[in-house]
């Protein structure tokens, strides 16, 4: 079996676990009182999709700078981020508060490879996080060009103040 193989059944197995185990314990912590170990590092993304019409909610990890809060997701294996292809609008619970905000999503290699750097700069975390999508530990400039290419970025307008809902 090939190398490419395993890592897509890996992933495939992961995201599984992922959305079927992880989550929905993490949206209740989230949600809770007790969300403060874990608001540091995610967030919960809440939005009604374009084409469905349905409410989606789901955990996700961020990256925040300024007054944007940047999550980065793989291109081809999940959809959400293709609702936010242009700016729509969407709630995220934030540090244990419901807040509305817009996101918008970028493919642009060198947004996306700049903030790959400035992940990877941040935290040991977020370079076990990075992983997961392939990312080596300590990736070289070429590899993340290679990289970039394959995930996206959503960046979301942070909330301002606890009070702004």
């Amino acid at each position: 079996m090939s190398n490419n193989l395993r890592q897509s059944r890996l992933l495939k197995t992961l995201i599984y676990i992922e959305s079927k185990l992880a989550n929905p314990v993490i949206k209740r912590i989230l949600k809770s009182r007790l969300h403060w170990p874990l608001s540091t590092r995610l967030l919960i993304l809440n939005y009604r999709g374009h084409k469905s019409g349905q409410e989606i909610t789901t955990p996700l990890f961020y990256i925040p700078k300024d007054s944007i809060l940047t999550v980065i997701t793989r291109r081809n294996e999940v959809s959400w981020w293709r609702n936010f292809k242009e700016e729509y609008p969407a709630y995220i619970w934030y540090r244990g508060d419901r807040k509305k905000t817009v996101g918008k999503a970028s493919t642009d290699s060198e947004t996306i490879k700049n903030s790959l750097k400035e992940i990877l700069a941040r935290s040991p975390h977020w370079k076990v996080a990075l992983k997961v999508y392939g990312v080596p530990i300590n990736p070289s400039d070429k590899q993340l060009e290679e990289y970039a290419d394959k995930l996206v970025a959503v960046e979301f307008d942070k909330p301002i103040s606890d009070g702004w809902t």
